[in-house]
């Protein structure tokens, strides 16, 4: 079954939405994505577990790939769903990042670049959930759309909800960049830019701010992180939550990631305990 799902989701796949139905999700279709949801989570597990860093690999990113393809020509309550799938697998990576070869770091760089670059933008999302509701409930529908604050606040919660997204993979493309800086120099770069052009073809944004992403080296490890709201506004400075290095208090919709570097091994860089707030 594995086989199958996994050349599945190597085809051009879309929602099979209609416009027509006064039903915006299919229930038992749901359930079935969410039990191959584990699924695949579950052979991702079972090969990490097994040290078959191969296997895991392709298990997770076929689990972000199930995201895509779960929402892509959807509506707002697919564009949920296929979030919640895709964070699955990306935190799956993220426990494996310390464990690729530099062959993996660099496909798997390649991967995510492909993924986040394929999203559908949040406003053609908002769109086409509008158009639905409009269509399937009428006037009644035109009505509570003339209130700005309602639409605004659909709008506001579809471009989080797409930033939290971009986020979290370009975070982990950023990680595994450093990675492979560190097992190439013994030690991470003082600043982002210097993973350019050799490492990423730019260097690394914020979603929220964009800005360029919050770092700093904290030999021998770093810390990179992204930041939302108050804290974006606030230059991205955490607040100590009492004595002892590397504590920090991290606000809901941001992203940590500490890690401490042990150079010497070109395939395990890093230790395989970092200190992650995931979003």
């Amino acid at each position: 079954m594995f086989d199958e799902v996994h050349s599945a989701l190597r085809r051009p796949s879309a929602v099979p939405f209609r416009y027509d139905s006064k039903i915006i999700i299919n229930l038992d279709n749901f359930q079935k994505l969410r039990r191959l949801c584990w699924d695949l989570h579950a052979e991702g597990e079972r090969h990490r577990l097994a040290r078959n860093t191969i296997g895991a690999q392709r298990s997770y990113l076929d689990l972000v790939k199930l995201g895509l393809a779960s929402s892509r020509g959807g509506t707002f309550v697919e564009l949920l769903s296929g979030a919640a799938f895709e964070r699955f697998g990306l935190e799956g990576l993220h426990q494996l990042r310390g464990a690729l070869s530099c062959e993996q770091r660099w496909a798997l760089i390649a991967a995510l670049r492909a993924h986040d670059a394929d999203r559908e933008p949040a406003a053609e999302v908002l769109a086409r959930e509008l158009a639905w509701h409009v269509r399937a409930y009428g006037w009644p529908v035109r009505i509570s759309f003339i209130n700005p604050f309602s639409l605004t606040e659909v709008a506001e919660v579809a471009e989080q909800i797409d930033d939290v997204r971009s986020a979290r993979i370009s975070l982990l493309i950023c990680e595994l960049a450093l990675a492979q800086y560190v097992a190439d120099h013994g030690g991470p770069p003082a600043q982002l830019t210097e993973l350019v052009p050799q490492y990423l073809p730019e260097a690394p944004r914020d979603p929220f701010s964009g800005q360029p992403r919050i770092y700093r080296a904290d030999p021998p490890g770093y810390v990179v992180y992204s930041v939302s709201g108050f804290w974006a506004g606030a230059g991205g400075a955490l607040p100590s939550r009492g004595p002892g290095r590397g504590r920090s208090y991290v606000p809901t919709r941001s992203v940590v990631t500490r890690r401490q570097c042990r150079p010497g091994s070109p395939s395990v860089p890093c230790n395989l305990s970092p200190v992650t707030y995931p979003l």
